[in-house]
């Protein structure tokens, strides 16, 4: 061999090894990419697991509440009490002619022993629009399982009564431990007072025609100005905290799939929310608009944002969880 095959044989040989090391090299990186990868996505469920777990822990409290303010469990002596209760919350907020009729369909019943259980009852009788506001408030300020499904009020000429009737609707849980006696103490917090509810409906003209308010300047077009739902707060979720040189939020656009990162002092855009992220920890996120300040959990929509009580740094759902 002489000394040019020698060379070429050679420069074969250190091509070889080139690739080779250029493969393992290529491999190599391919493996820590897909470890990165796989981290990722590790991560990432693992952030959706906890966010899954807190709103089932959140739900948890949430029936715990409702079972509490559940009726008995044995339908025949909840439908007795509450029957009782709804004829004595007629009587003192003035009713006359009054009358609470049950409608229930107990033969239901049977066929679901361990189910949720719907007690039907038709309320009707004269009352003045005061005596109506008096019950309406007595009804909800109660906290039993219950709603007023539909409602109709008649003016009688020539009288202040009110011609009423209503439907109402209660529940009965499953796995609740009283079996004979209403909730004690079911009591649930209204926005306003009696007074201050009286006030507002005894200064409107109920019965008068519906006309809703114009646009300035436009006295062809009559558009109501009840506000809309946020359809993108309501699509938008807080679906994942990391950290990572501070605290990044995932926002993930539950139709679209998109996802938007945010940390600390970033500004927030999403649907009519204009505002900035002012703190955030592997709970919760703070954010500021020009209407406040407001609090989001991990795994809740920007529609279910709460207003943050800023002198006690709490808002108000914390803080009624809390005095309970």
């Amino acid at each position: 061999m002489n000394q040019r095959e020698k060379a070429l044989v050679g420069l074969v040989g250190i091509a070889g090894l080139l690739y080779a090391g250029t493969e393992g090299l290529t491999r190599y990186r391919d493996a820590l990419d897909e470890s990165d990868d796989q981290q990722l996505a590790a991560e990432s469920s693992l952030q959706e697991t906890k966010s899954l777990l807190r709103r089932a822990q959140r739900d948890q409290r949430e029936l715990r509440k409702w079972r509490q303010r559940s009726l008995p469990t044995n339908p025949d002596i909840a439908r007795s009490l509450y029957q009782d209760w709804l004829r004595e919350a007629t009587s003192d907020s003035g009713f006359t002619e009054a009358s609470v009729l049950d409608k229930t369909n107990a033969r239901s019943f049977a066929d679901r022993p361990d189910e949720m259980k719907e007690l039907s009852f038709e309320i009707a009788g004269k009352a003045t629009l005061e005596q109506v506001t008096k019950f309406l408030h007595q009804f909800y300020s109660a906290g039993h399982m219950q709603r007023i499904s539909k409602a109709t009020f008649k003016p009688q000429e020539g009288k202040k009564e009110l011609t009423v009737s209503l439907s109402v609707d209660a529940l009965i849980l499953p796995e609740v431990l009283r079996e004979d006696q209403l909730a004690e103490n079911a009591t649930a917090e209204l926005a306003h007072t009696l007074t201050e509810y009286r006030e507002r409906l005894e200064s409107r003209d109920l019965f008068a025609i519906y006309r809703p308010k114009q646009k300035a300047g436009d006295a062809s077009t009559a558009k109501s100005d009840e506000p809309r739902e946020d359809e993108a707060a309501k699509d938008a979720r807080f679906t994942q905290i990391t950290y990572g040189n501070g605290w990044t939020m995932a926002v993930r656009q539950q139709k679209s799939g998109d996802v938007t990162y945010y940390q600390v002092g970033d500004e927030l855009e999403i649907g009519r929310i204009s505002g900035r992220v002012i703190d955030l920890n592997d709970e919760r996120v703070i954010y500021k608009t020009d209407e406040g300040q407001f609090e989001l959990e991990l795994g809740d929509t920007f529609s279910e944002a709460r207003p943050l009580d800023v002198a006690s740094g709490e808002s108000a759902g914390r803080q009624r969880r809390r005095m309970r």
